[in-house]
């Protein structure tokens, strides 16, 4: 076996492990996967009492879905791909706000099919921007509009705080703040949670 064979086949046979073991039957077909399993129990991972599917702590996962298909050409790993996030970006979109109930913060249950919810917050995740948008490009610009236009406090100085609002707001406000310059960082006091690693994410996003 060549090198690049052992990896293909340890990187697939990871995928092909984490997908049977995660895939969501423990309540209403959700089409999600859980975040995690034991590895003694293969039983799920909680937090508190509930089953979790955070699609940002998945991002290398359809990374390797998606790299498995273009390395080896077999399509089984694209179409899984796509059809789990194909539903995935439908069911988690926000309607009032567009982003995503996903993060430090939010996530989704699956033994009850429900959000867990509170604010949103991405800290050095770095979604998978180019497989997204290419299973649902219009969602996926507008959680990027929805992302920018709840994170940044103030356009002038690009002033952000960590936490976004699942909130409705006008879309012809989108990136409507003109950036003025600053030599200094704006840091104005402790409200502003502007912490760099989700600093990184709005740059990646932008």
């Amino acid at each position: 076996m060549s090198d690049t064979e052992f990896f293909l086949d340890a990187v697939s046979t990871h995928v092909g492990t984490a997908l049977e073991r995660c895939r969501d039957r423990w309540g209403p077909a959700t089409g999600l996967l859980a975040d995690g399993y034991h590895l003694a129990s293969h039983e799920p991972g909680r937090w508190e009492s509930s089953i979790v599917s955070d699609l940002s702590c998945q991002q290398n996962l359809i990374r390797s879905l998606d790299g498995l298909h273009q390395l080896t050409g077999a399509d089984l790993w694209l179409q899984i791909a796509e059809e789990w996030i194909g539903n995935a970006l439908t069911k988690l979109q926000d309607p009032a706000s567009d982003l995503w109930y996903w993060g430090g913060h939010t996530a989704w249950d699956l033994e009850t099919d429900g959000i867990l919810r509170g604010n949103h917050e991405l800290k050095c995740v770095f979604p998978y921007y180019d497989f997204l948008y290419r299973i649902d490009s219009t969602a996926t610009k507008k959680f990027i509009d929805a992302f920018w236009h709840a994170h940044i406090w103030d356009w002038s100085t690009l002033l952000f705080n960590r936490h976004g609002e699942y909130e409705s707001w006008d879309r012809s406000q989108r990136f409507a703040g003109e950036f003025a310059g600053v030599d200094r960082l704006p840091l104005i006091d402790s409200q502003a949670l502007c912490f760099i690693n989700t600093g990184s994410d709005l740059i990646f996003a932008g």
